[in-house]
């Protein structure tokens, strides 16, 4: 660490010295993005503390990482920086000399010819010195030929007119550099592969639905389809057709794209996953349509709900069923069906036959427990003390139906009749009476220990006991 340094307001408040000579030998014949490349390195250079990387210095100009290396192509060709390496991309700046000064000259003999040439094909307007600087950047920091270019510029006018900018071109020459296209015949061959899938994605447009005719851009996503994602023709025809309303190649390729992360890449495997997800949708209309609810996208209720129930082992049909059983008990949410389905799965109820089974068992128990209450004297509906007190005789106590009945005649007239089964049966539990003979044996006893209720001393419990007592309580396997 340096025994002592400028702050970094100091820093950044200091000045970036830049030759005299830069400003009168290279500034008027270098191109704008060059200058800022060149100009915000040089600054770079001196503040240190700043975050010095390649991605960094790309994002402050708004350019690619690719067009900066360009960039800094083109100044080593002019014999003011020197590129270390290229991957990690390292610079370092040289003393500006006059010796290399490579654009003057080239401007004013070099390129005339080409100067001429590209006028001519872009006649829409007249081209600026600074246009014509780029273009000689292009074809010395990229090695590309000169006719390639003005190939590659004429097929641009063809697609955008005769005005076109020459951003459009450069960026298209930039692309077609990276693939390694950079000669005459190797653009021929490119505009013959482009001219073949002309037609062809003219026809996808159609089946998107657009009246646009396929431009540059339109050909290269189609190439990302067919070399990146590797998609055959057939599938990308299937998935155009498949939008319902108008679509664009975006649309289309966002579709892919999610096909792609999918791994789906057969019609086969698109036709099922879309089968299934329509499925899922049809399943969250039903569902959400029982239960009197309404929900302008779906797409939540799928993922929140749907897929939840149906990976617990639920279908369509057995879904609509709790739906509607839902909306006859008042409950009208998702996320009230979302509990009673939890009720369900924990019965191991998770389908139509399981749970009708399931209410048929409850109907019958509900009229063994109306001919009981019936026995006794009361009239009333089946109410959920009364449910209670049935399970614990039967699934607890494991008493039979006929002993209960039995239980019912003993309790006839008495002031609280449920209570007094309950008490009878109890103590037939505690006394092992588990057969119909023992408990007619038993009648006396049960009545007078009935008579001699007085009789019984309370006892007091403390805290600890009465928690205890709960707990053993909760301990008791219900059905």
């Amino acid at each position: 660490m340096a025994f002592c340094k400028l702050s970094n307001e100091s820093t950044k408040s200091s000045k970036t010295i830049i030759d005299n000579k830069f400003f009168e030998h290279f500034l008027p014949y270098a191109p704008e993005s060059c200058i800022k490349v060149y100009l915000l390195g040089l600054y770079r250079c001196t503040t240190p503390n700043t975050e010095n990387t390649l991605d960094n210095f790309a994002k402050t100009l708004n350019m690619t990482e690719e067009d900066v290396e360009s960039c800094f192509l083109y100044w080593q060709e002019q014999g003011l920086v020197t590129i270390l390496n290229i991957k990690p991309f390292e610079v370092i700046y040289l003393p500006v000399t006059t010796k290399n000064a490579y654009l003057k000259k080239v401007n004013s003999s070099k390129y005339k010819d080409f100067n001429v040439q590209i006028q001519e094909i872009i006649c829409g307007r007249m081209i600026t010195p600074t246009e014509y600087a780029e273009y000689y950047t292009l074809i010395e920091s990229m090695h590309i030929e000169p006719t390639a270019l003005l190939m590659i510029a004429k097929y641009c006018t063809n697609l955008k007119g005769n005005d076109i900018g020459y951003s459009y071109i450069n960026t298209i020459a930039k692309n077609w550099a990276y693939k390694g296209i950079k000669t005459a015949s190797q653009v021929e061959e490119q505009l013959k592969e482009h001219e073949a899938i002309n037609s062809y994605i003219n026809d996808i447009l159609k089946l998107l639905g657009s009246k646009k005719q396929a431009d540059f851009n339109d050909k290269q996503q189609y190439l990302y389809w067919k070399d990146e994602l590797e998609y055959s023709n057939d599938v990308i025809e299937y998935v155009a057709k498949s939008f319902k309303k108008k679509g664009n190649i975006e649309k289309l390729d966002n579709k892919l794209n999610k096909y792609y992360e999918l791994k789906l890449f057969s019609i086969k495997e698109i036709e099922d996953y879309e089968a299934e997800k329509q499925q899922l949708f049809d399943t969250a209309k039903q569902v959400t349509k029982a239960i009197g609810v309404y929900y302008e996208n779906l797409e939540n209720v799928i993922e929140t709900y749907i897929l939840m129930w149906i990976n617990k082992g639920y279908n369509a049909q057995t879904l609509k069923q709790i739906a509607n059983f839902c909306f006859k008990n008042n409950i009208k949410t998702l996320e009230g069906m979302n509990n009673t389905v939890d009720k369900f799965y924990i019965q191991g109820l998770t389908t139509v036959d399981s749970i009708e089974n399931y209410f048929g068992e409850i109907i019958e128990v509900d009229n063994k427990i109306k001919k009981i209450l019936k026995n006794i004297g009361l009239s009333r509906n089946v109410n959920t003390w009364d449910r209670d007190f049935y399970r614990t005789w039967t699934y607890v106590w494991n008493f039979s139906d006929e002993i209960i009945e039995y239980a019912s005649t003993l309790a006839v007239n008495k002031t609280h009749p449920l209570a007094y089964i309950n008490k009878i049966l109890s103590d037939w539990f505690k006394n092992n009476i588990n057969t119909l003979e023992k408990a007619k044996q038993q009648k006396v006893v049960v009545e007078n220990t009935t008579q001699n209720k007085h009789d019984f001393k309370q006892r007091s419990y403390s805290p600890e006991q009465i928690n205890a007592l709960f707990d053993n309580l909760n301990e008791v396997k219900w059905k």
